[in-house]
């Protein structure tokens, strides 16, 4: 009986987290003011990377129920550069961070300190750091306009196929871009977004970095970090980082800012344990699983670090034990041109050059076409070889 009491006096609770937002049953041109962008600038006179733009990505408000805080994405600091750090080290450095809604300065919020603030996390744009993984910088306020709407934080976790709202402001748009998708992968922390406007579906959406993600309660679910175009469809694959280290900052764990592995250091010692064929089938089958993403990082992947493990192979066993590694490698990242020109260069070290201009010519049209030269380069080196 106290088990089915407790229950019904949770029922309320559960029922009012998924109250959906009054502006949301609006037309979408007379939703509040939600999506900001971000004006910095530092105490050494240090601005914007690239000095073409006028500010420096998306942002918006965070009502905890305590406090409203300013949220955007980490990666906004490779924007917004203070050359003189390269770590998520702002607070003693910063002369001014404001943020407001497009072309509207007037209704602004005025940063107070970056809470999440960390001496040792190096602010680097490559694989092995783990700046991606959590792309959440959260501010405290010293001011905030009353004519911007902060949104409140989801805490139950969403589902492949929920609705998605994102809210923010691209370069390209003049004005604030109201995007209608959902969730068509979960991998991890990162959920993948697709749109419903087929305009929207190819766009590169620069700026908007730091948008939030609300489900279709006007909750909060993520943030949007990045994209990449899936050279399969010719679609952009939409990266949202969930709330999950969101939630570990409000909730001050600590250590916050713990790097992944790289799942080439698995694929490593699985080799060294059992072999090629026996670990790249293990690999297989473990890449397709939730628990793989608890460890290792499969959304930002040092590919690079995979290859050389084959070249390795090459070196102290033999070329046909690279061939059999990049076959499979290349069957489980079928996209990626860097592992279809090593399986390639790995045929052709096998005395295989028939099988490495087959698949180069195969692939040549599919790959995205900003890396199709290189492929092409390697596939007239292979046709020149005797």
């Amino acid at each position: 009986m106290k088990k089915l009491i407790s229950v019904l006096c949770l029922l309320p609770l559960l029922s009012f987290g998924q109250v959906k937002e009054s502006w949301l049953k609006k037309p979408k041109e007379q939703w509040p003011q939600i999506a900001l962008v971000n004006d910095v600038t530092y105490k050494n006179g240090n601005k914007y990377e690239d000095p073409t733009i006028t500010y420096a990505a998306s942002g918006f408000l965070l009502d905890t129920g305590k406090d409203t805080l300013a949220i955007t994405a980490k990666h906004v600091i490779w924007v917004a550069r203070n050359k003189a750090s390269d770590k998520v080290y702002i607070n003693a450095h910063l002369k001014t961070w404001k943020m407001y809604p497009k072309h509207n300065p007037k209704d602004s919020v005025i940063i107070d300190r970056l809470i999440n603030e960390d001496q040792n996390e190096k602010l680097f744009d490559g694989p092995d750091n783990g700046v991606l993984q959590r792309d959440w910088l959260v501010f405290s306020t010293k001011y905030v306009s009353p004519n911007i709407q902060p949104v409140k934080l989801r805490e139950n976790p969403v589902k492949v196929g929920d609705k998605v709202y994102l809210i923010g402001n691209p370069y390209r748009f003049d004005k604030t871009l109201t995007a209608e998708g959902y969730i068509s992968k979960k991998a991890g922390n990162t959920l993948f977004v697709k749109f419903n406007d087929p305009a929207l579906k190819t766009a590169f959406l620069g700026g908007a970095s730091g948008s939030p993600a609300l489900d279709e309660n006007g909750r909060l679910i993520g943030i949007f970090s990045n994209g990449q175009l899936d050279v399969k469809t010719g679609e952009r694959i939409t990266y949202i980082n969930s709330t999950a280290y969101l939630k570990k900052v409000l909730a001050g764990v600590k250590p916050l800012n713990v790097n992944k592995k790289q799942i080439s250091t698995y694929v490593d010692s699985l080799i060294q344990a059992i072999g090629t064929t026996k670990a790249m089938n293990t690999f297989e089958k473990y890449i397709k699983t939730e628990k793989v993403h608890d460890t290792y990082e499969l959304t930002y992947v040092n590919y690079n670090n995979l290859i050389r493990i084959g070249e390795k192979l090459a070196e102290t066993k033999s070329t046909q034990e690279a061939v059999l590694y990049f076959e499979k490698l290349q069957k489980i990242y079928a996209e990626n041109h860097l592992f279809i020109i090593a399986l390639a260069k790995a045929y052709s070290a096998n005395k295989q050059n028939q099988k490495a201009i087959d698949l180069l010519e195969l692939n040549k049209d599919k790959v995205d076409p900003d890396v199709k030269e290189e492929v092409v380069n390697v596939l007239n080196e292979i046709k020149g070889k005797p």
